[in-house]
């Protein structure tokens, strides 16, 4: 039963990340081809603690879901933690505080960016592959979303040029990929995530 309430509440926190990124997809759609939206700091911070309590029930559940899988306990701690990493560090430079925003550019932005991406990517792959082992026990369910989380991996280490030669050239349509594709990714992904941990919620 209490397995149940976790698992249950991983369903809905990857429905709030769905959520959440449709917001940043227009967000970013319209502030860059239609107009400029001034969003208050607040909404910003509101939306990146918001995120960070939404993975961590995420993660929550499957760790319950990896309980006699120690291999995939350990991928599930690592790829949700880069990917809150990941995901922060996108939302803070959106914040356009310039104190902050120079903080976390001169932490995270370049190398250690690319670096960041790389080790989501990689690890989304083989924990995508490792959650094909449950399919026999979660079915459809589980498959949908193993290869969703595949091909974010995929594409994760497909944005790491752009991200390099952005920097390198100073080219700024090059630093639109990135939010414009990584919400979309995230909104289809979180999709199957929900619909995995309700179906997960009847067999535990």
């Amino acid at each position: 039963m209490k397995d149940q309430k976790h698992l249950k509440n991983s369903a809905i926190s990857f429905i709030i990340l769905t959520l959440l990124a449709i917001y940043g997809l227009g967000l970013t759609i319209y502030n860059n081809f239609i107009g400029s939206i001034s969003s208050s700091p607040i909404i910003h911070i509101s939306i990146i603690i918001l995120t960070i309590i939404a993975y961590s029930l995420v993660l929550k559940g499957f760790l319950i879901i990896a309980k006699k899988n120690n291999k995939l306990r350990k991928l599930s701690f690592v790829y949700f933690i880069l990917f809150m990493l990941l995901s922060t560090i996108q939302s803070i430079q959106s914040i356009r505080i310039q104190p902050i925003i120079e903080i976390v550019n001169s932490l995270f932005v370049g190398s250690p960016l690319i670096l960041i991406l790389f080790g989501v990517g990689i690890t989304a792959i083989i924990f995508g592959k490792e959650l094909f082992n449950l399919k026999g026990k979660y079915g459809n369910s589980i498959k949908g979303f193993a290869i969703m989380t595949i091909i974010y991996g995929i594409t994760d280490i497909i944005l790491i040029p752009f991200v390099f030669f952005s920097a390198i050239f100073s080219a700024p349509y090059l630093l639109l990929v990135p939010p414009l594709l990584a919400p979309i990714l995230i909104m289809t992904t979180s999709i199957f995530g929900a619909m995995f941990f309700l179906n997960a919620t009847k067999q535990h």
